[in-house]
């Protein structure tokens, strides 16, 4: 098991298998989709969109249900946060960075568009509530950001890395409002995905 160095085209933590699988930890910079892995194995080429083989929450299955604080501390569960309709929610590994403010501000800047489906985008991550508080002032996005310190709801949708910097997987899911998973869609490095390939979905039922 190795780790990189920072490079020039921003990528701040890389590891890689025994296996060579690459597993991105997070990016400085949104467009180090065509950066090479410095010291990687030759013929490793460009850093591919991270497929998450040990993810077994999927599509048809039954969403646990959780109680988590959002970013004001108030205790939001996900038959709640149901009654309005489908949610979307998306894991991201950590507040503030550049590549989970693209996602999350992409999600906002949809809002209409996921309210004339009669969604909820609601956003979950490792983070205090302070610093989901925090990240939500600076960007306005209008939706909630739920706190899961210990990775326990993270776990139950198996999205927790068991290795690395970085303790939660970038993946999203669309939950039915009887917590039936309608779709789940996961990428390290196309940030826009997550909420197009739901929103696509939702339009679709």
């Amino acid at each position: 098991m190795e780790r990189s160095q920072p490079d020039s085209y921003g990528v701040k933590a890389i590891l890689w298998t025994a296996a060579d699988d690459i597993v991105i930890f997070e990016c400085i910079y949104i467009d180090c989709r065509n950066a090479t892995v410095p010291g990687a194995p030759a013929g490793n080429g460009p850093i591919p969109e991270v497929a998450d083989t040990l993810g077994l929450m999927d599509t048809g299955d039954t969403a646990p249900a959780f109680t988590l604080d959002d970013e004001t501390g108030r205790p939001r569960s996900l038959e709640e946060l149901l009654e309005a309709g489908p949610v979307v929610l998306f894991f991201y590994p950590q507040a503030m960075t550049a590549g989970c403010t693209a996602e999350a501000c992409h999600f906002r800047d949809l809002a209409a568009d996921f309210k004339a489906v009669g969604a909820t985008p609601v956003g979950i991550s490792h983070d205090s509530v302070d610093r989901q508080a925090a990240f939500a002032a600076k960007h306005s996005f209008g939706y909630p950001l739920l706190s899961d310190p210990e990775g326990k709801v993270a776990e139950a949708f198996d999205v927790r890395r068991k290795l690395g910097i970085v303790a939660t997987k970038r993946k999203t899911f669309v939950i039915g409002e009887d917590r039936t998973i309608l779709g789940a869609f996961k990428s390290e490095l196309n940030m826009n995905a997550h909420a197009d390939k739901a929103l696509e979905l939702l339009k679709a039922r």
